[in-house]
């Protein structure tokens, strides 16, 4: 078994981490490069401060995927991520490359809605306001999701999403995934996954997989059951992670945007592991340091 320790997140985010390092090799750093500069041609716009003045949909983004021989498969492109604070506790490089880009950012806080559960890592990293304490010269990530009607004022104040947070219509122009609405068009012959066309934090998502059954796979009415409610979804060939001691794995690759040469850049991230197909940070997984 991996050995692992632990960090500790605000009161009660426990995250365990592994000392193994894996080094990013330099062709997925640049397919996720090359996938991002198509992705910001794409991504919805909307009325803030990024797209305003950068033409792009958020300063720092995160790639999520597998490598399969030698291509990378993109499971998707988180465009307001969270875990920037956490990963620059356990990997050095992250925080070198994250450190270098912030001398070349705007000045930003962090403005997290009331809504959310526990404090999150951003103030590891970053000063975070309350509504009431933001300035007029504040620029602002802020953690809120569309609906939040209250937070809209803030949007041409915003450096990432907002309105348009967890948008996923790119996947479809890119031919990642496509447009469902009704359970005959799911190819139930074959693994799948349904996510909502809007959304994040795997939130609404469901695995089919029906050769071999792992864990974290829905059940095939369960599936239906979502679908029917949110009345289109997009559907995701399965794409099996990387099989790893403590389950399965995929890699989580942060870019931050230089707008000095206008530019992505690759700070390298974590990987992430799970006895589960549903492969997030829950209380049986764990993380390491993805360099680059």
């Amino acid at each position: 078994m991996t050995e692992l320790r632990s960090i500790f997140v605000g009161q009660k985010w426990e995250v365990r981490i592994s000392g193994q390092v894996i080094q990013l090799p330099e062709w997925i750093a640049e397919a996720g490069k090359k996938a991002l500069v198509k992705w910001q041609q794409v991504f919805p716009r909307e009325k803030s401060w990024i797209q305003k003045e950068l033409g792009i949909p958020s300063l720092i983004v995160r790639v999520e995927g597998v490598p399969v021989g030698n291509r990378f498969h993109f499971f998707e492109i988180e465009e307001r991520p969270a875990g920037v604070g956490v990963t620059a506790k356990f990997s050095p490089s992250f925080t070198d490359n994250l450190g270098k880009l912030t001398k070349v950012w705007p000045e930003f806080k962090v403005l997290i809605s009331d809504a959310r559960q526990g404090a999150g890592d951003d103030y590891l990293w970053r000063e975070v306001v309350t509504p009431e304490q933001v300035k007029d010269s504040d620029l602002l990530i802020i953690r809120a999701e569309p609906e939040e009607s209250e937070f809209h004022r803030f949007i041409n104040r915003s450096v990432s999403s907002l309105t348009e947070k967890g948008n996923k219509v790119y996947g479809e122009k890119f031919g990642w995934w496509n447009t469902v609405t009704g359970a005959d068009d799911l190819p139930w012959h074959t693994p799948f996954v349904i996510k909502p066309c809007q959304g994040s934090k795997a939130r609404g998502l469901e695995i089919w997989d029906p050769i071999k059954k792992r864990n974290g796979c829905s059940t095939k009415s369960r599936i239906i059951r979502t679908l029917q409610k949110a009345g289109k979804m997009y559907c995701q060939p399965l794409v099996d992670p990387i099989e790893h001691k403590g389950g399965m794995m995929f890699y989580r690759i942060f870019y931050g945007f230089d707008s000095r040469t206008g530019e992505w850049v690759c700070m390298g991230g974590c990987y992430n592991v799970r006895p589960n197909l549903r492969i997030h940070g829950a209380s049986d997984a764990f993380f390491g340091a993805l360099t680059y």
